[in-house]
C-alpha cells in the first residue's frame, strides 16, 4: 500500500489492530506499508519527531487491492481544544518603542495597546523578560532554565517566543510596535539581538505578535542562520495556560528554527 502524507516534517503511518511495523514518510512524503489480507481498517498517521505543529490523523481504508491516496496532518491543538498551532507565511513587524528591558534576568511590566484575551482570561498588561517570555501572570524572574510545554511548574500562563538563557546588552533591545486601525490591530514584542549567556557572540531575534481581531498568537524569527542556538537547540516556543496543565509545545530544545518560520497559535472560533 502507497501512501503520499502532507505535513511539515516526516510521519509515522500505520494500521491500528495489524501487527505490522509502522513504517516513516521519507523526504517527499512518501511511504509503503506491508501487504495486508483485504478488508476494512483504520489508518493512523503521526508526525514523527520533531511534531511541531501536526496533528494525528486517523481514517478508515478499504483494501481490496493495491491502493493509493493522500493523507494531511491536520493542524495540532491543545489538549481541550482551545488553541491550533499552524505555519503561516512570515511578516516581520519591526518594534518602534522600546520597552527599558535589559541586562540579565530581567523582566518589564507593559500595558497592552487593546485588550487580551488569553486562555479565557482577559489581560490589559503583560510582563516581557529577557528569557525570551510573555508572561500573563507575573514579571517572574529566574527562569532560565527552559522546559516542554504545557508544564505544572512555574512560569505558567506565558508565550514562550524563544525561552532560552538570554541576555539583552548593549548591542540588543526589546521593543513594541502597533499597527493597524482599531478593532484590526496587531500588537508586536521584539527581541533584537539578544545574546545568548551560554555564547554572547552567537546573537538571535524574534518576536511574539497578538492579533486584536483573532486572539491569535504569532511567533516569528529573524537572521536565524544556521548554527544550534538560534535554531533552537536549547529553547522552548509555544503557548501555555495559567495553570501549565494545557498548552502546545511548538518545540523544546530542536533546531527548527528559521527567518520563514512564523506558527500561529489561534483559539478555537476565531
Amino acid at each position: 500500500m502507497t501512501r503520499r502524507s502532507s505535513s511539515s516534517s516526516r510521519t509515522r503511518p500505520t494500521l491500528e489492530g495489524v501487527p505490522v511495523d509502522a513504517v516513516t514518510t521519507g523526504a517527499d512524503g512518501t511511504y509503503t506499508l506491508p501487504k495486508v489480507a483485504e478488508g476494512t481498517y483504520t489508518l493512523r498517521v503521526s508526525p514523527a519527531a520533531p511534531v511541531v505543529c501536526n496533528g494525528v490523523h486517523t481514517s478508515a481504508l478499504t483494501v481490496d487491492a493495491a491502493e493509493t491516496a493522500d493523507v494531511r496532518l491536520p493542524h495540532r491543538t491543545d489538549a481541550g481544544g482551545t488553541y491550533s498551532c499552524a505555519p503561516v507565511a512570515s511578516s516581520w513587524i519591526k518594534g518602534s518603542t522600546g520597552t527599558g528591558l535589559t541586562g540579565d534576568e530581567d523582566a518589564r511590566t507593559i500595558s497592552l495597546p487593546f485588550p487580551v484575551t488569553y486562555y479565557g482570561v482577559k489581560y490589559t498588561s503583560a510582563s516581557v523578560t529577557t528569557n525570551g517570555l510573555v508572561d500573563f501572570l507575573q514579571p517572574r524572574l529566574g527562569d532560565y532554565v527552559n522546559t516542554a510545554l504545557p508544564a505544572a511548574a512555574q512560569p505558567n500562563g506565558v508565550v514562550a517566543a524563544f525561552w532560552d538563557d538570554l541576555v539583552v546588552d548593549k548591542k540588543s533591545s526589546v521593543q513594541t510596535a502597533v499597527t493597524g486601525t482599531a478593532g484590526a490591530r496587531k500588537f508586536a514584542i521584539a527581541w533584537n539581538n539578544a545574546a545568548f549567556a551560554a555564547d554572547s557572540s552567537v546573537r538571535v531575534s524574534f518576536e511574539a505578535v497578538l492579533d486584536e481581531a483573532t486572539g491569535a498568537v504569532t511567533l516569528q524569527y529573524q537572521g536565524i542562520g544556521t548554527g544550534a542556538l538560534p535554531r533552537g537547540g536549547s529553547a522552548t516556543t509555544g503557548i501555555e495556560n495559567q495553570a501549565g496543565t494545557d498548552g502546545i509545545g511548538h518545540s523544546f530544545d530542536q533546531t527548527v528554527l528559521s527567518d520563514a518560520t512564523a506558527i500561529r497559535f489561534t483559539p478555537k472560533g476565531a
